[in-house]
């Protein structure tokens, strides 16, 4: 079986003695423990309060309407007044609310910002232990109060504070989790321990609660990949052209149309380990003062393996066959070379948080906040491959005719024009290739804020005046060395020594392609024998990459009221505040070609006025209506495309833009007739004022972004949507149907945002020019969710549905794929052994579903991946 430890020593000689089997994916991804998010989402009070989920926070968000996650659904929820729950479990990461990804979202942790390594300025909420978290919710509408960002929810998240529980809990789990998608590459079943503990003591100095935890997490991400690259260009030629490869005419009367310029099929083994340890301490000396501090520390390190089936010339010697009228090629014919790469990858990443928070509470109408914090995530990455091509056996230079054919779906079905074994190793001699990567990443935040609160009476109910400070540091550093003229000798000595079996069995076996195996070989062994290095951190020939710092210092006052009264004899309560904002902004960016060109400095500063006005009457017989206006700041990712980003204009020049801003007015309507009833309706209207989508950076000997993404794509853009929400429980039936529940929402959401392709693999003829624009990347059109659940006694069963249809998925956004329609089926049995024990059997995708990306038109099928079902049991405990 692939992955044996003679090729993973090698691969870690240089930097332990461990092997790489060994090693396999220390992944500890737990984090922020002491995690919980306010249920502040203003739909259904009574029933937006869940209880911690038992996996992260992010599959809990379908219970709130309107809010989704990006792969699915519910794990834990509690019904006020009941001991009933629904259970359910999934890797999704990102919360969203209102069918909208991370990247017009915002994420905080006790109200500060913290840092993550991904692009964005969300939390992974995959890494989150949940034991010691109090509710779950989203903030769909903005206050002044709260940190800027949140164009499209802020997830605020709390820890829980041991004192509030009032005693001591002791509680665990215990997970088994099985996928027979990893069973085929010869993984072992996952397993999840957590436990954690919660205390309080009375002292001479005063009350002190402590909370502390543990999680230890071995999981995998199994899948099968289909992709293309996203090289993708206009073509209307038929057959061999001169230079080899399709080209655009626009004098040509043939029909357009956009092929990829590579076919790849991936057999994928991937590892993670995850460890997280947390603790909390509190402390109230008397009624007037209260300190808590926090500590959070984890850390992940994954593994992954992978071998690679390619057509690598696939704009050579296009004949089109079959072309729909979106211009997707779905059947064609030509000439490629073929090839047989092996990866590997190891990633460490660490984070470390921790804060201080102190409450003093001086007279009856005063309290005073003031909160510390820290958080730092670390990354360090490094990959290997190493690649070779089919030789003169197949055919003259290489290279073979085919047919493929996509017509069928989202996996292609190929024809040789010859007779070819794809697990003939021998083939595989030419066009040798070793590549190294290293990609590493800082990111640190240091942040202060105060409040002071003070209660007034009357109409004007309290006032609120803070001020928040933050300095943000990101440094990264992404280089690629590869190998110049490896040895003849070297290539053959490889090819004969370093030959395995299939990383998978059953390859892409529910796609209905014929390309099910080829000729795989290890990649560490491949990379030493061309290379000659068993030292990974030797640079080969060539380098390229770059190299980026970014410093962001923002400081914020803001002064808001909470009123409450009446009007027309009806019960009013809501705030209307001002924040200002000051964000000051230094890039310092570095490409690499050989040696360091020159570095640019882009620095900036910005004030920003952020008004907002939040009324909520209670209309009585169980009507609220909840009206909000409110200005917000987008802050995407820190080395994203806001502050003062630097674009190309036309003719090179260069142009400074400001972060996307938006006026958001949201009108809610909830009316609960009865107990067991909850009906919510909301609806959104965002107009978007500002700034261009310009995307990368612009280095020197980097790509040069079009004249389409210039400031008026942005000008008078808007997103609108609606909402609709129903629970019902069934207490009032006669047993056993009082313990039926069900839930149903629905969100429609439109915008006029359009984002062009920022492509252009043919200079003379970029992408925007030819095909749509995109949307909002994360923005579903249509979304829904459902939920059922009988519970009696001991006993209960239960099922979600998810729908979403397509959106663009944000991909560091150099191009355009869109993820189509995916429909999602989860379901969970369990059974209450006593008071302090549950077993919980739970299955993830009971339809097989699986996910295609479309670019760069509907029905061009840039990636298929297959990942299966997963099931998992589980003990709890609780005492």
């Amino acid at each position: 079986m692939y992955g044996q430890p003679d090729s993973a020593d090698l691969f870690n000689a240089s930097r332990s003695k461990v092997s790489f089997a060994a090693r396999k994916a220390r992944a500890r991804l737990a984090l922020l423990s002491c995690v919980a998010v306010g249920a502040w989402h203003p739909v259904m009070a009574e029933a937006q309060t869940v209880t911690p989920p038992d996996q992260t926070v992010a599959i809990a968000g379908p219970q709130i309407p309107g809010e989704s996650s990006t792969r699915s659904v519910l794990i834990e929820k509690t019904k006020k007044k009941s001991k009933k729950s629904v259970t359910f479990e999934n890797p999704a990461e990102d919360g969203t609310f209102g069918d909208m990804g991370p990247f017009f979202g915002f994420s905080t942790f006790n109200g500060r910002e913290i840092t993550g390594s991904n692009n964005f300025r969300d939390i992974s909420f995959r890494q989150f232990p949940i034991e010691l978290q109090k509710e779950v919710g989203y903030r769909s509408f903005y206050g002044a109060d709260q940190v800027e960002g949140a164009l499209f929810g802020l997830t605020t998240s709390e820890a829980l504070r041991p004192l509030d529980l009032k005693k001591a809990r002791f509680q665990a789990d215990l997970r088994g989790i099985y996928s027979s998608y990893a069973d085929r590459s010869g993984q072992s079943p996952g397993r999840r321990l957590s436990a954690s503990y919660v205390d309080q003591f009375d002292t001479g100095i005063g009350r002190i609660g402590f909370s502390a935890g543990v999680m230890l997490n071995d999981s995998f991400l199994p899948k099968d990949f289909y992709k293309g690259t996203t090289a993708v260009k206009p073509c209307n030629s038929i057959g061999p052209t001169a230079s080899g490869n399709c080209t655009y005419d626009p004098n040509s009367t043939n029909a357009l149309y956009f092929p990829t310029g590579s076919h790849t099929f991936r057999q994928q083994r991937s590892d993670e380990e995850q460890r997280a340890y947390f603790a909390t301490i509190q402390w109230q000396p008397n009624e007037k003062w209260d300190i808590m501090i926090d500590g959070e520390r984890s850390s992940r390190i994954q593994s992954r393996y992978r071998s690679e089936f390619a057509l690598t010339e696939g704009f050579r010697s296009l004949t089109p066959l079959e072309i729909a009228p979106s211009g997707a090629p779905l059947r064609f014919s030509g000439e490629t070379k073929l090839e047989s790469l092996g990866f590997a990858r190891t990633r460490d990443e660490k984070y470390t948080g921790y804060g201080i928070n102190v409450r003093f509470r001086p007279t009856e109408r005063l309290e005073i906040r003031t909160d510390l914090s820290y958080s730092r995530t670390e990354r360090s990455q490094t990959d290997i491959s190493a690649s070779a091509s089919t030789n003169d056996l197949v055919g003259p230079g290489g290279r073979i005719g085919y047919t493929l054919d996509l017509s069928h779906g989202g996996v292609p079905y190929i024809e040789f024009a010859t007779p070819i074994d794809l697990s003939d190793h021998s083939l595989f001699t030419a066009s040798a290739a070793a590549r190294r990567g290293r990609d590493t990443r800082r990111d640190a935040i240091k942040a202060w804020r105060t409040d002071v609160i003070y209660e007034l009476g009357g109409l004007l109910e309290t006032i609120r005046l803070g001020a928040r400070y933050s300095e943000h540091k990101r440094h990264g550093q992404l280089l690629t060395y590869q190998s110049d003229g490896i040895p003849e000798a070297n290539v053959q000595a490889g090819n004969a020594s370093c030959r395995r079996g299939p990383i998978t069995t059953d390859f892409l076996a529910d796609s209905g392609t014929n390309i099910n195996s080829w000729a795989v070989f290890d990649p560490a062994c491949l990379y030493t024998a061309f290379t000659g290095n068993t030292d990974y951190d030797i640079p080969l020939a060539r380098k390229s990459g770059g190299e980026q710092d970014v410093s962001e210092k923002i400081l914020a006052g803001y002064i808001m009221g909470n009123f409450k009264g009446e009007l027309a004899d009806l019960p009013v309560h809501g705030n209307i505040g001002l924040r200002v904002t000051q964000t000051r902004r230094t890039t310092r960016v570095a490409r690499y070609t050989g040696s360091p060109d020159p570095i640019i400095d882009r620095s900036g500063s910005l004030v920003d006025f952020l008004p907002s006005a939040n009324v909520v009457v209670e209309a009585g017989r169980g009507l609220e209506i909840e009206g909000s206006v409110y200005r917000t700041l987008l802050r995407s990712a820190i080395d994203g495309f806001n502050l003062r980003r630097v674009i190309a204009g036309p003719s090179g020049t260069i142009e400074r833009q400001d972060p996307v801003k938006a006026w958001n007015m949201d009108l809610s309507l909830r009316y609960s007739p009865a107990p067991d009833t909850a009906i919510s309706l909301d609806a959104y209207y965002k107009f978007l004022s500002s700034s261009a989508w310009p995307g990368d950076l612009i280095m020197p000997g980097g790509p040069v972004l079009n004249p389409a993404l210039r400031a008026d794509s942005l000008k008078k853009s808007y997103i609108r949507g609606a909402a609709v929400s129903l629970r019902q429980t069934f207490s009032m039936l006669p047993a056993p149907l009082d313990g039926l529940a069900l839930e149903a929402s629905y969100s429609f959401t439109d915008s006029n945002f359009r984002f062009n392709d920022p492509s252009a693999t043919d200079p003379a003829n970029p992408l925007y020019l030819f095909v749509p624009p995109s949307g909002v990347p994360g923005l579903s059109k249509h979304a829904v969710n459902l939920s059922g659940s009988w519970e009696k006694g001991n006993f209960g069963i239960g099922a979600t549905y998810e729908y979403r249809s397509g959106f663009l998925r944000p991909t560091g956004l150099t191009a355009n794929r869109v993820l189509g329609p995916t429909n999602y089926l989860n379901a969970y049995v369990s059974y209450r052994i006593d008071d302090h024990m549950q077993l919980r059997l739970a299955a993830l995708n009971l339809t097989n579903e699986h996910e295609v990306l479309y670019r760069p038109v509907a029905d061009a099928a840039a990636q298929t991946s297959y990942f299966g079902q997963t099931f998992s049991l589980s003990l709890k405990l609780r005492y």
